[in-house]
């Protein structure tokens, strides 16, 4: 069973049944979670948490279009005037089940 997380911002950590199963931190490739393991025939709770807060300050430029100073981030994504800083898992989220006698 494999977990893939199109594009998160930025750290994302996956747990089943309460266990963590492992973090990745990437804004510019996909996060995919190895679930095989960890699972049993029958119900199980997944949990996907994201750490969208600025892990990384110092990318942001300063852009003078906005008089606040919170609101003057301009040269990346992570900004007051993009609804990305808000979510935190955009494009496709699947998770896909193999048949045992499959890689």
């Amino acid at each position: 069973m494999q977990l893939g997380l199109e594009r998160i911002i930025w750290e994302s950590s996956v747990y089943i049944d309460g266990q963590l199963i492992g973090s990745a931190n990437s804004l510019v490739g996909s996060h995919n979670y190895d679930l095989t393991n960890n699972l049993s025939p029958g119900k199980h709770l997944l949990t996907i948490c994201i750490d969208n807060s600025n892990k990384f300050p110092l990318i942001n430029v300063a852009g003078t279009m906005y008089p606040v100073k919170v609101n003057q981030d301009m040269a990346h994504a992570y900004t007051n005037h993009t609804q990305i800083k808000w979510n935190g898992i955009l494009g496709d989220m699947e998770l896909v089940a193999h048949d045992k006698n499959e890689p």
